[in-house]
């Protein structure tokens, strides 16, 4: 446990899969107006959601985490290939590797615990910050980094 200048002691730890609310530009236009998905913003179109992340870094106020995406469910086998150096695949730690739907070049990325599709990919180069105020851990998740 972390405690930051407020005295505030933050429960999540590193490789934690947390669970928050994210917004980010909205990469799939086919999500209609009015979607609860989808917010209207200065600069346009945003996508406002729940959103799976693994904990990166710790600061006294905020995380650095990478988000988990399912890419509408669909994985990322019909994206350019050059788009899957960017991303890892997840695998339950449980399951054999066989099983795991891996379209990227790197081995899976374990979880023990934890939401789980097999279109799941962490998006290794799309880092945000969070601050601990929002983060909803999901008990008893955590990744294995080999």
């Amino acid at each position: 446990m972390s405690k930051g200048r407020s005295g505030y002691v933050c429960p999540v730890q590193l490789l934690t899969i947390i669970n928050v609310p994210h917004v980010a530009p909205l990469a799939d236009m086919s999500v209609p107006l009015g979607s609860a998905a989808r917010s209207e913003s200065t600069v346009g179109a945003v996508s406002t959601k729940m959103r799976y992340l693994i904990v990166l870094i710790k600061l006294l106020q905020h995380m650095i985490v990478i988000p988990l995406y399912t890419h509408s469910g669909r994985g990322i086998g019909h994206k350019p290939e050059e788009v899957h150096s960017e991303l890892m695949s997840l695998k339950l730690d449980t399951a054999p590797i066989e099983e795991c739907d891996n379209h990227t070049p790197y081995p899976p990325l374990d979880i023990r615990y934890g939401p789980f599709r097999s279109t799941y990919n962490v998006h290794l180069m799309a880092p945000c910050v969070i601050s601990y105020g929002k983060a909803n851990c999901v008990a008893g998740s955590h990744c294995e980094i080999c």
